[in-house]
């Protein structure tokens, strides 16, 4: 197969010649072909549709490869492989694979075009999707979208830490690659996994186990419970009322969520609270499994997390948003409010006034969210038990 064969390209540009950068990575494929027996079968029908250079931090570059969407699985067979081929040809610059996407403009009132512009088409679908095919094959297990003051967001992707070795030299590479595809700007980061465990029970700052009756992650800091095999406890039953409950009671809502989550539930929770109660540190730790006691600056404005869970079966998003406690931040508040399946309203026991402010944020919402709204009130830092300032027997009260 010659170089202009093993090109492919779209209705866009039909006769455009392979530039250099294409012609380099056609012929690449070609020899792998001729000389890898075993992937000789793999590489005969595929093809790309073209491949370019981005620059990356620090002087370096990444080739970019675009294939044929309907020969993306196809390469994902081989990719691995391919990659590692493909880089020891080109030493110095990084290979990644994108499959060709094509987006649709939102249809309008004067289009002509009747047809339902399918979701895999919207700019939002089709750069996610780039974002998976940059990583592949390591599992995206995160996002978190950091939004400003000024309106600026700020895209977290956290990958699998099992492929930490063989991505740590790449990062800087999918970044650059996905802001000069799409505009936005991507700090991927590892997590690390520890212990497995079917609880997450409320403990503190310094991590001592305060629960008999739970396998609890090990760790510095593990606040509020989630999961499924554990009696109810408060997470999981949050989940219940607010992802379940609110779609029956609003049937109008039911298939606007359903069609966005892929037959699932979408749950918004805000956090509230007092500035230094823990509302991040909470989130953290429920989303990333990690906790940095040197690193508790304050919020600022607002931003949420993403948590994508399992509940009796049916699938369930929660965004969690994150508010700022600081009293300037207050008359901005209620805008991230609107749309509340529940509320997490935090308070420290080792602070009397952190509690006694309780009562401000419960007037908040009552003005600013309808009247049936799942509240919880919760107390963070549990194992400074020596510090506590608000027994439990005041905070059932």
């Amino acid at each position: 197969m010659s170089v202009q064969h093993k090109v492919l390209r779209t209705a866009n540009a039909p006769n455009t010649a392979p530039d250099e950068t294409e012609t380099s990575v056609a012929q690449a494929l070609i020899d792998l072909e001729n000389n890898v027996p075993e992937l000789k079968a793999e590489l005969r029908p595929l093809q790309i549709s073209a491949a370019r250079e981005v620059e990356v931090r620090g002087g370096k570059k990444a080739i970019v490869v675009f294939v044929p969407f309907p020969q993306l699985k196809a390469y994902h067979k081989v990719q691995q492989r391919l990659t590692r081929e493909l880089e020891k040809k080109f030493s110095d610059r990084h290979v990644v694979f994108i499959a060709q996407r094509r987006m649709l403009r939102k249809p309008t009132r004067t289009s002509r075009v009747q047809q339902k512009r399918p979701r895999s088409r919207t700019l939002t679908s089709v750069h996610d999707k780039i974002l998976e095919d940059l990583v592949f094959p390591t599992e995206i297990v995160g996002k978190r979208t950091r939004v400003a003051v000024d309106g600026s967001k700020l895209l977290k992707v956290f990958l699998d830490a099992k492929d930490a070795t063989s991505l740590e030299y790449k990062l800087d590479s999918f970044s650059s690659v996905y802001r000069r595809l799409t505009g936005k700007d991507v700090v991927s980061e590892r997590t690390k996994q520890e212990n497995a465990a079917t609880c997450v029970i409320a403990v503190g700052g310094s991590g001592r186990l305060i629960a008999r009756d739970a396998r609890l992650v090990k760790g510095p800091y593990s606040l509020v419970s989630l999961v499924r095999n554990a009696t109810r406890p408060l997470l999981f039953s949050l989940l219940l009322q607010a992802g379940l409950a609110p779609m029956a009671a609003y049937p109008r809502m039911d298939p606007y969520k359903r069609s966005r989550y892929d037959q699932g539930i979408d749950a918004k929770i805000v956090v509230m609270g007092n500035t230094g109660v823990g509302k991040t540190s909470l989130l953290q730790r429920y989303t990333q499994n990690k906790f940095d006691p040197k690193n508790t600056t304050s919020t600022t404005g607002a931003f949420f997390v993403t948590k994508k869970v399992y509940v009796n079966g049916l699938k369930v998003r929660l965004q969690l948003w994150d508010t700022a406690g600081q009293e300037r931040f207050r008359s901005m508040a209620p805008m991230y409010y609107r749309g509340a399946n529940a509320a997490l309203l935090l308070y420290d026991i080792t602070s009397v006034v952190s509690f006694e402010d309780v009562r401000g944020w419960l007037e908040e919402l009552k003005k600013n969210c309808p009247t049936d709204l799942i509240i919880y009130i919760v107390g963070s830092k549990a194992d400074l038990t020596q510090h506590r300032q608000v027994s439990s027997d005041l905070a059932r009260l």
